[in-house]
């Protein structure tokens, strides 16, 4: 990009017609200056790219390797780990087939206590049987009750106006 530069018109009187050509000496040594420093800049870059750059290899290589140890002994605590948990788990297993036995036992007597339980539910059942039969009888007690009530309120109905009428006439 070409630079434009323009004098004072007080600069311009001075240097006369020798100003375009002053002027063109300006921009084509800024343009020369702006190059250099360009290619001085590239250059710097670089270096400073190369430099991290190296870095950065040393740095993942140290990871790299921090990784692995870090691996390898995860894997040995991982292993350890399984042996103690096959150890605990065989002991538990063991445990827990000693409580099963002696649950077996448990079971045999409940089931005993069971068998006494469904004879009392039997003679509960004949007790019920019984008690079913007195609650008819109410029941048919109460229906005859009933009835015989229905029929006073009917009759007491029906004879009030009646009772009512006749005694009105003699009083």
């Amino acid at each position: 990009m070409p630079i434009f530069i323009q004098l004072p018109e007080e600069v311009a009187a001075v240097f006369g017609t020798a100003a375009p050509k002053f002027i063109d000496f300006l921009a084509s040594t800024f343009t020369l200056q702006r190059d250099e420093v360009v290619q001085m800049s590239a250059l710097s870059f670089e270096k400073a790219l190369e430099k991290e750059t190296s870095s950065l290899r040393l740095d993942i290589a140290e990871l790299r390797t921090d990784t692995q140890t870090a691996i390898a002994e995860l894997r040995t605590d991982t292993q350890t780990a399984i042996a103690e948990l096959r150890a605990e788990m065989k002991a538990d297993f063991a445990d827990v087939q000693r409580e099963i036995t002696g649950l077996h036992g448990q079971i045999a007597g409940i089931h005993g206590e069971i068998s006494g339980l469904h004879g009392r539910i039997s003679g509960l059942h004949g007790e019920i049987s019984g008690l079913h039969e007195k609650i008819s009888a109410v029941h048919r007690e109460i229906a005859v009750q009933t009835r015989w009530i229905l029929v006073g309120l009917l009759a007491a109905t029906t004879l009030y106006p009646i009772m009512a009428h006749l005694i009105a006439r003699f009083l």
